[in-house]
């Protein structure tokens, strides 16, 4: 697991604004009007039409507010939120240039369900909307529901935690994370305001940073009774290839001592109670290797076979669902 990072390390500290900053109370946006990101000038005749960013008109609040919580709500991990500890620490976020230090790519996501988990080799990172940052919009469209309130400020802080420096902020921007007409001095003025957002004003979710994406996983199989939480495999090669690699060197390990313990058997000059010794050891390090080998193999099997019927059941019952719909 990630150890926590400084927290004092991770705040936004821009030294050219000296404005009052803003202290959101109950659902009001989490940042100033005069602070909030706009549209360029150029496109401010959509911007009064649409949501700013997307095609719905701003007029038709029910699909709004359907397609708000689809877009940042983490409603599977709100509902497994008391095992969450099991995958992260509390609110470990690291910013975006420490990733690619520890050989992690950045990798774009669109499901408020992967924000921010991670594996060895990559953390997923859902970019920064603009109608989340339009004080108007999110006044009309987010402060009037609790739960969207949460999880709007708790996106927002993670990416006071992500976007740090202005290395990061380039990252973000070399990965389609923020807005791309946006500068360093618009971003530091903003993220120094949704940096004050407190752990009790967001999202269940939220209370926790990066979540290991295998634990999660975990969390899933023990907790929930389903495969996985989020499968990275398309094709079942590729999962035996990544499940097998600790098999492979365990197995060197064991192969190993079973060649030591047959060179000390072989060796002249033993005296009998030694070998007894040594043959009894060999006997029953061989017979737990194998027995190993054995629960390994079936078990294995039996994941496959239960993928396979898993995905099977899922392909019979899709005509129907299509047909329901």
């Amino acid at each position: 697991m990630t150890s926590p990072p400084n927290a004092s390390a991770h705040w936004p500290r821009p030294n050219r604004y000296d404005g009052t900053l803003h202290k959101p109370n109950s659902n009001d946006p989490p940042f100033s009007a005069s602070i909030g990101w706009r549209e360029p000038s150029e496109v401010d005749r959509v911007k009064q039409e649409f949501l700013p960013g997307q095609g719905f008109p701003k007029d038709s609040h029910t699909d709004i507010h359907k397609f708000l919580c689809s877009e940042l709500q983490a409603s599977r991990l709100n509902d497994i939120h008391k095992y969450l500890w099991i995958a992260g620490w509390n609110e470990s976020i690291h910013p975006l240039h420490w990733h690619l230090m520890v050989r992690r790519n950045i990798i774009t996501t669109e499901d408020p369900d992967m924000h921010l988990v991670c594996t060895d080799w990559a953390i997923f990172v859902k970019p920064l909307p603009i109608y989340l940052l339009d004080y108007d919009n999110y006044l009309q469209h987010i402060s009037n529901y609790d739960s969207l309130s949460l999880a709007a400020r708790g996106f927002l802080r993670s990416y006071a935690r992500l976007v740090v420096h202005e290395s990061d902020f380039l990252l973000a921007q070399k990965h389609d994370l923020l807005p791309p007409s946006m500068k360093w001095l618009d971003w530091t003025r903003l993220a120094r305001e949704l940096a004050l957002i407190s752990t009790a004003s967001v999202d269940k979710r939220f209370r926790y940073g990066e979540l290991r994406l295998s634990r999660l996983n975990l969390i899933y199989r023990v907790w929930r009774g389903r495969l996985m939480y989020f499968r990275l495999h398309r094709s079942y090669t590729a999962y035996f290839v990544d499940q097998y690699k600790g098999s492979l060197v365990l197995f060197a390990y064991t192969t190993v001592i079973h060649a030591a313990l047959q060179t000390m058997l072989s060796a002249e000059g033993t005296e009998s109670s030694s070998l007894e010794v040594l043959s009894q050891l060999s006997f029953w390090f061989g017979a737990m290797t194998i027995s190993f080998v054995l629960v390994s193999a079936l078990s294995q099997s039996l994941y496959l076979l239960v993928v396979f019927l898993y995905n099977l059941q899922a392909t019979l019952r899709a005509p129907k669902q299509f047909k329901r719909d």
